[in-house]
């Protein structure tokens, strides 16, 4: 296995065991089943801090519990989202709200959430550190969400708005994976790139699902699609196109290749995240 070729399994070891909580607290009361959805996705924002740990030789004992809190307060998001959406699929399999109601299922995200800080509590001082970054991405996320509701019915929002919604509800999470691993003391100009870096990121797959979401069937995603239009929601699929994505990818990997900030492994890095994990996943570039 090189340098940068990464398992992400024990990820979804950590997740797991983050759900089930310590044993001397009482257990979800769901089946593990349940909770299977969880950790099956892509990990995407697992994948942006494990290779950049990488790059910067930051332990496996160290990062992997910073990515796992990620994605946890993701999936928590997705939980969430499922319910106000009213999407009956998610990842290939019904929603869970539809299974045990929109109570429940809000319960579950909230005990997502307690589950991905209690990780990084528990995690040694490096992961605990995240927790302020963490705590403000779960901020900004649900402040642009809450934006975003009270947009329909108002005047026609701006493509600049709406951009700067896309940033605000994908970008924070891709932000800290990008910037989180970094070590305590980082001079702020670096960190600032690497935050501004990962929010790109985000706001490159919120484009592309946005297009997903008005272009793709259920079967092709495994979740709910359509929802946006239904909801008369202004989302990037009013400009955006894949050529669109294009341009910003092609634009962000060469400013990381010409910025003086990023060190070599960091830049090589970011390519292997870019190219292997990011690339591949954005749907509406594989049908062009």
């Amino acid at each position: 296995m090189s340098q940068f070729d990464l398992d992400f399994e024990p990820v979804r070891r950590l997740m797991r065991a983050a759900i089930a909580g310590p044993k001397d607290l009482p257990s979800p009361p769901l089946p593990a089943s349940a909770w299977k959805w969880a950790t099956g996705g892509q990990l995407l924002r697992a994948r942006l801090a494990g290779r950049m740990a990488t790059g910067r030789h930051v332990p496996r004992k160290t990062w992997m519990p910073v990515a796992a809190a990620i994605e946890l307060v993701h999936a928590a998001s997705l939980l969430h989202d499922d319910v106000i959406d009213g999407a009956l699929l998610r990842r290939h399999a019904p929603a869970l709200w539809t299974l045990y109601g929109p109570r429940l299922a809000i319960l579950a995200g909230d005990l997502l959430l307690a589950s991905a800080f209690d990780l990084l509590e528990g995690s040694g001082r490096s992961a605990r550190a995240v927790v302020p970054y963490l705590v403000n991405a779960a901020r900004i996320t649900c402040v642009s969400e809450m934006r975003r509701e009270l947009a329909p019915g108002s005047p026609p929002l701006t493509d600049d708005q709406i951009l700067e919604l896309a940033y605000g509800k994908t970008g924070p999470l891709f932000g800290v994976a990008a910037a989180g691993t970094l070590p305590p003391g980082t001079p702020d100009k670096r960190l600032a790139f690497w935050e501004e870096t990962g929010n790109e990121v985000g706001v490159i797959y919120q484009m592309a699902d946005d297009i997903a979401d008005a272009t793709s069937t259920d079967a092709d995603t495994g979740k709910t699609m359509g929802r946006d239009a239904a909801r008369n929601l202004s989302t990037c699929a009013r400009f955006a196109t894949p050529s669109t994505l294009r341009e910003r990818l092609d634009e962000l990997d060469m400013s990381v290749a010409l910025s003086p900030i990023p060190t070599p492994d960091e830049r090589l890095a970011f390519t292997m995240f870019l190219q292997g994990d990011f690339i591949p996943s954005l749907r509406p570039l594989q049908r062009t």
